[in-house]
């Protein structure tokens, strides 16, 4: 998040949030079968 709001202010938001939400997504794909065990244990 310190890397967005550094880019934002030297002028490259673009490639630092498309850098992020890269990582977000590479999360989500990798973590989406193990919440989706865990709620059915709920």
């Amino acid at each position: 998040m310190q890397a967005l709001a550094a880019s934002h202010q030297s002028g490259g938001f673009k490639e630092a949030y498309k850098d992020f939400m890269q990582n977000v997504s590479a999360h989500i794909t990798v973590f989406s079968p193990f919440i989706s065990g865990l709620s059915g244990l709920l």
